[in-house]
């Protein structure tokens, strides 16, 4: 799917610039952003709230230290990203990289094409949304179900381990094995700080 460029390059990017600020746009969506180094300007489609492009700049010159391009469907997903980066700032030899994603009928991400190998992932589900198989550094898929469900929607096997899956009588997942959850009175997720 690499190479199908398909943007939309028709997307706002009109705000003032003031320093050490942050910019909202009239609909209360952040345009821009600067800080003591660098600025960050945020392009949106028009007609809709959705992010189509971001840049970092440099705040004392004009050098684009990354630019994020984003392409997204009707339904509001993103299903590209060019990103172009001024330099190799992470030492991996990268300096641009694109990314497409794909969905089912359903609009259930199926696979994530990266140009870096290490970076794609593919998925499966069954006809009511469960995950039945994912895969890392590739988009192809094996054929092989990583993930099982009861008769109640409830996954019984993750990655081939049955152990640790905990759920309470609403059916909430409320222990992995590894960390314990846990819902309030109407039934909305907690998260324990302490």
């Amino acid at each position: 799917m690499l190479g199908k460029r398909r943007f939309d390059r028709h997307f706002v990017k009109i705000c003032t610039l003031t320093p050490f600020s942050m910019t909202p746009f009239s609909t209360g969506i952040l345009c821009h952003m600067t800080g003591p180094a660098h600025e960050v300007i945020n392009g949106y489609e028009i007609n809709r709230n959705i992010l189509a492009a971001k840049e970092n700049e440099e705040k004392t010159g004009t050098d684009d230290w990354s630019k994020y391009t984003y392409g997204v469907n009707s339904l509001g997903q993103r299903f590209a990203m060019d990103l172009d980066l001024d330099s190799d700032v992470d030492g991996s030899g990268v300096v641009s990289s694109d990314v497409d994603w794909n969905y089912n009928d359903r609009g259930e991400l199926i696979e994530a094409d990266h140009e870096i190998a290490a970076h794609e992932r593919a998925y499966k589900f069954d006809a009511i949304g469960n995950r039945k198989e994912t895969v890392s550094g590739t988009t192809t898929l094996t054929g092989t179900d990583d993930y099982a469900a009861n008769s109640v929607n409830e996954y019984t096997e993750v990655e081939g381990s049955t152990t640790g899956l905990a759920y309470d009588d609403n059916g909430n997942l409320t222990g992995d094995g590894t960390v314990a959850h846990h819902f309030d009175i109407g039934l909305r997720f907690q998260i324990d700080v302490g």
